[in-house]
């Protein structure tokens, strides 16, 4: 999921999509990124496996995705000036996860 969330084309292909093969939305992005797989209760007890610099930076992820408004639809969303922050961290994040994974 950090990959859909740091990339912005990925964004506008799997979030403007009306449907199969691959649809998505931000709610889901981040829902799949913290809640379904449990990395927001991890992070929340400093259980994550990762790294320290990883758990921090994830956690600043999640502080700043708070910040970007749900309603609107879509293209609102991928145009948000918060989603330039979501979107950096994001991809500064996902070669510290891929490497702890290895």
């Amino acid at each position: 999921m950090p990959k859909e969330l740091s990339n912005r084309q990925r964004q506008e292909k799997l979030w403007m999509s009306s449907g199969a093969p691959e649809v998505s939305s931000f709610v889901e992005a981040v829902e799949g990124l913290f809640t379904d797989s449990g990395l927001g209760d991890a992070l929340s007890s400093n259980t994550t496996g990762f790294s320290k610099t990883a758990e921090s930076r994830l956690c600043e992820l999640e502080k700043e995705l708070a910040k970007v408004p749900t309603q609107g639809g879509p293209m609102k969303i991928i145009n948000d000036p918060a989603m330039l922050q979501v979107r950096k961290l994001a991809a500064e994040i996902l070669p510290l996860v891929e490497n702890e994974l290895k």
